[in-house]
């Protein structure tokens, strides 16, 4: 049984790293390039982000100008992320592997699956960061065109300055249906090929990889209530981060909460409450990103976006996700073996161990994610 073992695992190492790679489909389409040397739970990567440059005339003189300091910021991505998942067999079932040799291969491609569907739906998960939004909230994108991309999310990115290479739109099920069926993806004189008719996908179209996903999040928005006019308190400069509201006939109630999206009357801008608010005495005060691109007058009215389907286009650029080899024990209790996936970047772990008369199959993997340039993301409302 042993030698049986000994040949099982990277056999089934490997394949759980295949069907990870199958199955994630979002940690293929960020930045990975964070993966570092075995690390524990809670280590953290720092992530540089380069200051602005400008662009200056050139003057020749005999004293050169004085230099220009550049500040540079940075993100950090904490590795606080260590899931698992495992299936055991009995003594009587490893005495009928050779009955059923499917099994093990087909349970361990489940564990694995399990996974990666894990680490695409805390990805996802950070669309509450993303304050640029496109389309209608409650209303399935792309029904009747393709504008919600074209003049919307596109658009967006464009005007962020978002590099126009290594752009995806990840969709759910709903809002892909709906795309694969219109003329300009299907049609190759508009896509430039057959393959959303041949294959019923869309692929690369319009700038953009895309991409359907069962993972893609709903986003509830909060219960605040105004019941004449949710409008600002007072004014609000430009440059601030903090926003009271209140309701013009007096009777604000209920919530704000993290990812809620809002407008305010008199700039084009979008916002998203970055934590939780709660309405008392008729005002609210909500904390915000980004800061205010404008000062707007007291009692501007605020728009407070509906609850949404949170669809996403985005550059590369503007997630990271690391992975890190676990820190091996070296106790000697099982038989630990890890694999990284150079597609996705992912580290896998399998141990196998022997717990009161049964084998136990254990993959984990340990990860972190973060926001890093949430200018180069929009949500599309569905």
């Amino acid at each position: 049984m042993a030698n049986t073992l000994t040949v099982l695992i990277p056999k089934l190492l490997a394949g759980g790293i295949i069907t990870l790679r199958e199955n994630a489909v979002t940690p293929r389409l960020v930045n990975t390039g964070y993966s570092v040397t075995p690390q524990s739970f809670g280590s953290s990567i720092t992530i540089p982000i380069a200051a602005a440059q400008a662009a200056a005339a050139v003057t020749p003189a005999a004293t050169p100008p004085a230099n220009i300091d550049h500040t540079p910021t940075s993100a950090t991505l904490t590795l606080n992320k260590w899931y698992k998942s495992d299936f055991h067999l009995s003594d009587q079932d490893m005495t009928q592997i050779a009955a059923r040799n499917n099994f093990i291969p087909m349970q361990a491609a489940e564990a694995a699956k399990v996974l990666a569907n894990q680490i695409d739906a805390d990805l996802l998960a950070l669309y509450k960061d993303i304050y640029q939004f496109a389309g209608t909230a409650g209303t399935t994108p792309f029904a009747n065109d393709a504008r919600s991309w074209t003049t919307g999310a596109r658009k967006l990115l464009n005007q962020a300055l978002a590099p126009v290479r290594d752009r995806s739109v990840v969709l759910d099920e709903d809002a892909e249906a709906n795309a694969v069926d219109l003329e300009e993806f299907q049609n190759a004189a508009w896509a430039g090929d057959a393959q959303g008719i041949r294959e019923g996908v869309i692929g690369r179209k319009l700038g953009a990889d895309w991409y359907m996903n069962q993972s893609v999040p709903s986003h509830t928005k909060g219960t605040l209530a105004a019941g004449t006019a949710l409008q600002l308190n007072a004014e609000l400069a430009a440059g601030a981060s903090t926003i009271v509201m209140k309701d013009s006939g007096g009777s604000l109630t209920g919530t704000m909460t993290l990812g809620d999206l809002f407008t305010i009357a008199g700039h084009a801008q979008q916002y998203t409450c970055s934590a939780l608010a709660t309405a008392s005495g008729n005002l609210i005060t909500v904390t915000f990103t980004p800061v205010a691109a404008a000062t707007y007058a007291a009692s501007s009215a605020v728009t407070h976006v509906a609850s949404h389907v949170a669809n996403l286009a985005f550059h590369r650029d503007a997630f990271a996700l690391g992975f890190a080899p676990l820190v091996e024990s070296d106790f000697g209790m099982a038989n630990q073996s890890s694999i990284q996936d150079p597609v996705t970047g992912a580290t896998l772990r399998l141990e196998v161990t022997r717990e009161y008369k049964q084998t136990t199959f254990r993959y984990d993997v340990l990860y972190g994610i973060t926001t890093v340039r949430a200018s180069q993301a929009v949500r599309i409302l569905g």
